[in-house]
């Protein structure tokens, strides 16, 4: 495992997994699930007999474990329900044992296992009521205990299922731990992102402040986020209109001039990105930074210029709408005009002129 041979470790754990522990069949799959990620999926299929006969091992060993609920293995429960997460699999009789014992488990879960075991679920959108009722309970009364990290992790865990769990309260308790626990040298931007996108994509609207200090430690790892992150973050402070100047004018500046930042934007990227300097735009007239929105559609033009043909007819829409806030909050900006028409020219030219002919009408109706 340690050579990346995920081939090598399929082989040796076919060949020892009669003989290997709970703790043992559990590291072996985690380590494939991360050897799959990394080699993106190249190096092995799933239907591998010997991937098959390493699962059955591992659902004798939890139903063997079952009746005498060993806190020994609570860690073994959350390593596989990361993995089987990680990896896109999973049996749904096991994975009801799984959650069944670790309800019965949970205060023995440190606050890393226990994210790690809801992630999992999450990941696999399985429906686990009972179990992320229990944790959510738990995570209220512990949240000050739990790292940046973690909080994040199950954030983006319930927002995730939250159709199933109604988790405004808990959301909104994890975002002020959050900001409380957060160690800005230590932390790494998917943290943020996934806080962000978990609150916004949960129609969470924790107290300005707390969102504020978000964006503040968003704005001070900012150079170290991918265009994805950036995108995100953008869309997720733009739902939740919270209009941190700051993040907005650096997150342009770098969309602006760094040609791989705009090579990683993929069309959901460019949208997300529209969109938020358009609500900026529309939401926040009174505070509105021109010299922001300037620099916006020279900054993405060429991004638009190659994602455009590729836009969704959802995304095409939202970009539309995008474009119109845009361009009339900028009228009397002549060079802002110029570059709106041009961008509505790229887009119009990557579909059908009638279809163009279409959204723009529609557009104007609703926004008349």
């Amino acid at each position: 495992a340690d050579r990346r041979d995920s081939d090598g470790l399929l082989t040796l754990a076919h060949v020892k997994q009669s003989r290997m522990s709970m703790v043992n069949l559990s590291t072996a799959l985690h380590r494939l699930a991360r050897l799959a990620g990394e080699d993106g999926w190249s190096s092995w299929d799933k239907s591998d007999p010997r991937f098959q006969a390493l699962n059955f091992q591992i659902k004798l060993k939890v139903m063997e474990i079952s009746a005498g609920h060993s806190q020994d293995y609570v860690r073994c429960l959350s390593t596989l329900a990361w993995a089987y997460g990680r990896l896109q699999d999973f049996d749904p009789e096991l994975m009801k044992m799984i959650a069944s014992l670790a309800i019965q488990q949970l205060r023995a879960f440190k606050s890393f296992e226990l994210v790690n075991l809801l992630w999992g679920f999450a990941k696999l959108q399985l429906s686990q009521s009972e179990l992320f009722q229990a944790a959510q309970e738990h995570i209220f009364v512990n949240a000050g205990s739990f790292s940046a990290r973690c909080l994040s992790m199950a954030a983006w865990s319930y927002a995730s299922t939250r159709a199933q769990h109604g988790c405004v309260g808990l959301l909104k308790r994890v975002a002020e731990a959050f900001v409380k626990n957060i160690d800005i040298t230590q932390e790494k931007p998917v943290s943020l992102v996934n806080l962000s996108w978990a609150l916004a994509s949960s129609g969470v609207h924790p107290k300005q402040d707390v969102v504020r200090r978000i964006g503040d430690a968003a704005l001070a790892l900012l150079h170290n986020f991918r265009a994805n992150e950036l995108s995100i973050t953008l869309w997720a402070f733009a739902r939740m209109c919270c209009f941190h100047n700051q993040l907005f004018l650096v997150a342009m500046g770098r969309l602006a001039s760094e040609k791989p930042l705009q090579d990683e934007t993929h069309p959901q990227g460019i949208t997300n990105i529209l969109f938020a300097y358009a609500r900026l735009a529309e939401t926040n007239e009174d505070g509105l930074d021109h010299g922001l929105l300037a620099a916006l559609f020279p900054g993405l033009l060429p991004s638009c210029s190659r994602l455009f043909p590729r836009l969704s007819p959802t995304e095409t829409s939202s970009v539309v709408a995008s474009l119109t806030k845009l361009e009339g909050a900028w009228g009397h900006h002549t060079d802002a005009v110029r570059l709106a028409l041009a961008c509505i020219g790229i887009l119009c030219a990557s579909t059908s002129a009638a279809s163009c002919a279409d959204m723009f009408v529609a557009d104007a109706a609703a926004t008349a």
